[in-house]
């Protein structure tokens, strides 16, 4: 049997409303793919019907894994991942729609970085009938031209404050699933952070600002699509302090210090080690008004506020929202 080259990672879950969309822009491509592996978490509204319908119309592309009980979006994504046999995986959600140029664009940028584990693109966001909305992705996440330049240079420093890869936007290398997987258990972050930081640390990203994706934003997208205005940062801080989201952070710094590779060069080493005292030292503030104004004094002499957290914001946010 012939080894796929392109194998495509979807993974669905009550997907019903948008998933034909999205599967027909998968197989319109202007160059076709070779596998597209469907891991639905069992599902309890028509999405096995539709993807049965399309397994039966396109049997040699459309592959489906149907798990007995829901396994979530973690367990789920790392069981599409490992069933893709492409020398390329692109990565893929349920709601969105990929423009006809995406899969080539990307693998050809791949081919022509051999050294880049990755590669991401910019998406446009949409509503949920493809209305084109005034903002994009990376927009939304505030990454602008200069971050873009040093992303080329140094994804690491760029991912460690600010995640611009989203699993919609990215192609992998087949070699990247050796040190991606398996993904860790940490509360409130998705395979997408960890799938950022990995191939920073471990490898290069390429990327190119072109909206290959359209977006589309809706009640049940997991993550709230919203540009970062002052109002919304706050509520973002607060939410954060609620589910305990620095702890978290902190906790995934210390399983990418786990499993970093002995070759490392020292000085990604040093910027996790960083980071992670950045968020560990956050976690630990005092409840008391005055101490805690000495300690994050401390952090602020280090300069770690301004590297890895949202500087004077976040300063703020853990002086006045403790």
């Amino acid at each position: 049997m012939k080894t796929p080259l392109i194998s495509v990672a979807l993974t669905s879950y009550n997907g019903e409303k948008f998933i034909a969309a999205q599967l027909d822009s998968l197989l319109h491509q202007s160059m076709p793919v070779d596998e597209i592996i469907v891991c639905d978490d069992n599902s309890t509204d028509r999405t096995p019907e539709i993807l049965n319908d399309y397994q039966r119309r396109y049997p040699d592309v459309v592959k489906i894994f149907r798990n007995d009980c829901n396994l979530g979006c973690y367990r789920n994504f790392e069981n599409a991942l490992s069933h893709c046999g492409g020398k390329y995986i692109f990565l893929c959600d349920q709601d969105d729609v990929w423009l006809p140029e995406k899969v080539a664009k990307l693998l050809q940028i791949l081919l022509d970085e051999p050294e880049c584990d990755g590669v991401f693109c910019d998406s446009a966001a949409v509503g949920e009938q493809l209305q084109e909305l005034d903002f994009s992705f990376w927009q939304m996440r505030k990454f602008g031209k200069k971050a873009q330049r040093q992303c080329r240079d140094n994804a690491l420093k760029i991912m460690l404050k600010r995640i611009p890869v989203a699993a919609h936007s990215v192609a992998l290398r087949q070699r990247a699933l050796q040190y991606v997987l398996p993904f860790p258990e940490i509360s409130g972050f998705y395979p997408d952070s960890w799938i950022a930081l990995q191939v920073a640390l471990r490898s290069q990203w390429a990327l190119t600002p072109e909206k290959l994706t359209c977006y589309r934003v809706h009640s049940g997208n997991i993550t709230a699509p919203q540009l970062a205005t002052a109002a919304v940062e706050l509520r973002r801080s607060q939410a954060v302090r609620a589910k305990n989201g620095i702890a978290q952070t902190a906790r995934l710094g210390e399983v990418l210090l786990d499993r970093i590779a002995p070759e490392t060069p020292d000085f990604r080493r040093k910027m996790v080690q960083d980071f992670t005292t950045h968020y560990t030292k956050r976690a630990k503030y005092s409840g008391n008004f005055l101490l805690r104004s000495i300690q994050i004094a401390g952090e602020v002499c280090s300069g770690r506020y301004f590297k890895y957290s949202n500087g004077v914001k976040s300063i703020a946010a853990d002086l006045l929202l403790h």
